[in-house]
C-alpha cells in the first residue's frame, strides 16, 4: 500500500527542510524526498563549506598583516589538504544537524530520486535503482533547486504570490521558480507556502523588496531594496546618506577602513527605500536595514534609534542622519 501523507516535499535543500519542519509544527504528516544529501547543494557545497574556506582565507589574510598590530607571524604558510577537510567537516556537521532536526519534528526521509506521476503520486527511485512503493499526499512542493532542467508539464515553473503552480495541490519554492536565487528565499517561501496550505491567518506574500543580497568578497557587500538607479527611475524624490568606514572609530580600530554604508529614502514619506553597505561585517550589518524596511520604518525612528559605541553599526546610524543633512561625524 502506497505510504500517504499530508505534505510530501521535492528535495532537503534549504526551502525544503525548513518548509517540513514548519509543516510538522502545523500538524501535518509530511514527507521529505532527497537523492543526495540533506540540506541541498547550499549547506554541503554552496553556502556553508565555502565560508568555512573564506573563514580560513580571512585568517591567512590578518595574519599577513600581524606586524600592523603590533604582532609577528613569520612564515605563515597554508595546507590546503587540511583546509579542505575541515570545510567537509562544517558541511557534515550541518547535514547530520538537519538528519536530527527531521527526527525531532517526525519528518519522514526517503532517500531517492522523485518524479511526479499526477493526481498526488510520486514515484520514487533509490540511489540503486530499486523502485519503492509511490508516496501519494493531498500536497506536493517541489524544492528542487537550480538544477532542476526538466519537470513533466512543468517547464518552466511558475507559480503565484503563495507559491502555487497551475496544478491543483502543487506547489514550487526556492530557485525552481526563478529568482533570486538565495537560500534564505528559498526558506522564506517554504515556510508562507506552508501556512498557506494550513490555513495560517496573517500570511503575507514574499516581498522582493526587503529579500537582503550578500556577497562575501573583501570587503563585503551586502544590500536590501533599490537603488539610487532604481529608485531614480521609478519618479519618486529622493535623498541620499553616505558615510564612510574611516570616519568610524570601530572600522579604525579594526584595520577595515575601507567600504561606506550608502541610504536612499523617498524624500516626502521618509521611508526606507534602498540600504547598500560595502565594507567589513557588511553581511552581518544588512539585517538592521533588512528589519527596519520589513517594518516599514522612516528615518524618523531610524534616527531616534541609539546605535551602540564604539561599533560598525554606527556607520549604519551616521548614513541615514546624512541623508537628512544631519551626519555627526564627518
Amino acid at each position: 500500500m502506497a505510504p500517504t501523507f499530508d505534505l510530501a516535499i521535492i528535495g532537503a535543500g534549504p526551502g525544503g527542510y525548513v518548509a517540513a519542519i514548519r509543516a510538522s509544527q502545523l500538524g501535518m504528516n509530511t514527507a521529505i524526498i532527497e537523492r543526495e544529501h540533506l540540506g541541498g547543494i547550499c549547506l554541503n557545497w554552496g553556502c556553508i563549506p565555502t565560508k568555512a574556506l573564506l573563514r580560513t582565507s580571512d585568517l591567512y589574510t590578518a595574519m599577513r598583516r600581524a606586524s600592523e598590530f603590533g604582532l609577528a607571524a613569520d612564515n605563515v604558510r597554508f595546507d590546503l589538504a587540511r583546509v579542505v577537510e575541515r570545510s567537509r567537516k562544517v558541511a557534515e556537521w550541518l547535514s547530520n544537524g538537519i538528519a536530527y532536526l527531521m527526527r525531532k519534528n517526525k519528518v519522514t526521509v526517503i532517500d531517492g530520486t522523485a518524479s511526479l506521476k499526477g493526481n498526488g503520486a510520486i514515484a520514487v527511485t533509490g540511489k540503486d535503482g530499486q523502485r519503492f512503493p509511490n508516496v501519494e499526499a493531498k500536497h506536493i512542493i517541489i524544492a528542487t533547486g537550480a538544477r532542476a532542467r526538466t519537470l513533466p508539464g512543468l517547464e518552466p515553473v511558475v507559480v503565484d504570490e503563495w507559491c502555487r503552480t497551475g496544478a491543483p495541490g502543487l506547489y514550487a519554492i526556492g530557485d525552481v521558480v526563478g529568482p533570486p536565487w538565495l537560500a534564505h528565499k528559498a526558506s522564506h517561501e517554504g515556510v508562507l507556502c506552508v501556512e498557506k496550505i494550513a490555513g495560517v491567518e496573517g500570511v503575507h506574500p514574499l516581498n522582493k523588496t526587503a529579500i537582503p543580497a550578500c556577497t562575501y568578497s573583501s570587503p563585503q557587500v551586502a544590500s536590501v531594496g533599490l537603488t539610487e538607479e532604481e529608485a531614480r527611475a521609478s519618479g519618486r524624490e529622493l535623498k541620499i546618506g553616505r558615510f564612510p568606514y574611516s570616519a568610524n572609530g570601530k572600522a579604525i580600530a579594526l584595520g577595515e577602513t575601507e567600504g561606506l554604508v550608502k541610504t536612499v529614502f523617498h524624500a516626502q514619506s521618509g521611508a526606507l527605500i534602498g540600504a547598500h553597505i560595502f565594507g567589513a561585517e557588511a553581511t552581518e550589518l544588512i539585517q538592521g536595514f533588512v528589519i527596519a524596511k520589513t517594518l516599514e520604518t522612516t528615518e524618523a525612528e531610524l534616527i531616534a534609534a541609539i546605535f551602540p559605541h564604539p561599533t560598525l553599526s554606527e556607520i549604519m546610524g551616521e548614513s541615514v542622519l546624512d541623508a537628512f543633512g544631519r551626519a555627526l561625524h564627518i
